[in-house]
């Protein structure tokens, strides 16, 4: 098989992610092998790395919390019923979280997105991020946790260098949630920002996952937003590889839970 001595930006880029398939791996590999690709990867990583130490997401949304506290001040308390535990959850709207008590996200929820600080490569991949809310404030959870009924999660993207841009889930019902963009059709995107999207929702008792997807492109066209989450959704009915149009590719967040026989 001909290998290639260059690799372009995004497969640097998915290189340094780990996202490379392994066909790519084998059309790179002799770029791979170099020190001088070594090197970028490395720096690539390093630059990540930093921007999560810089703007860790706790400290990024107290800050958010903060200036936008003097926007907000005549926010009421909402009261979510935990059906599992027969409790209640107790959410301060201090400034734009709405959280809906099931999968329709309200209409009206705030359409404006706060953005973070971000210090990341506008050529760079987009990155996608659950966060959970508790007790004692949000956690970032990571690809595969688990979570269950009740939870209340919230997602954060970054850009890098997409121009378009949607987010969906597909939970273990087939059932598509759609979080961006929530109610207008326009999927173009800015590169090289982060953004906390302004709403929380509560995860139902579908059993196995919830997967989360982040699909774009670096060319300023519009997508088709019902067709491509249906197409996500039948990919993740059939538990086979999605074939998403050309010119679109697509980043995987799983969130794991209970299968219906440990409900």
């Amino acid at each position: 098989m001909t290998t290639n001595r260059q690799i372009p930006p995004l497969m640097l880029e998915k290189a340094a992610a780990g996202l490379l398939s392994a066909g790519e791996l084998r059309m790179f590999a002799d770029a791979l092998d170099t020190a001088e690709v070594q090197a970028q990867i490395d720096g690539l990583r390093s630059a990540d790395q930093r921007i999560r130490d810089d703007y860790p997401p706790v400290r990024m949304l107290a800050g958010i919390r903060e200036k936008y506290d003097a926007r907000r001040r005549a926010r009421r308390m909402v009261l979510i019923p935990a059906a599992a535990t027969g409790g209640v959850v107790l959410l301060a709207l201090a400034l734009w979280v709405v959280v809906p008590v099931n999968r329709d996200l309200r209409e009206d929820t705030p359409s404006v997105a706060a953005s973070l600080p971000y210090e990341g490569i506008k050529g760079g991949m987009p990155g996608l991020s659950v966060f959970r809310n508790g007790e004692d404030g949000q956690e970032e959870m990571a690809d595969g946790a688990m979570a269950s009924k009740g939870d209340v999660l919230q997602l954060a993207f970054s850009t890098g260098g997409a121009q378009s841009l949607l987010v969906c889930s597909v939970d273990g019902r087939g059932t598509v949630t759609r979080h961006y963009p929530q109610e207008k059709e326009n999927t173009l995107v800015t590169p090289g920002q982060r953004v906390l999207l302004p709403f929380a929702f509560e995860l139902d008792d579908a059993p196995g996952y919830e997967k989360f997807f982040l699909v774009w492109s670096t060319e300023p066209a519009q997508m088709d937003v019902a067709a491509v989450c249906d197409l996500l959704a039948r990919g993740t009915r059939q538990d086979g590889a999605t074939r998403l149009p050309d010119g679109l590719l697509l980043r995987e967040f799983t969130v794991r839970k209970p299968s219906a026989e440990e409900q």
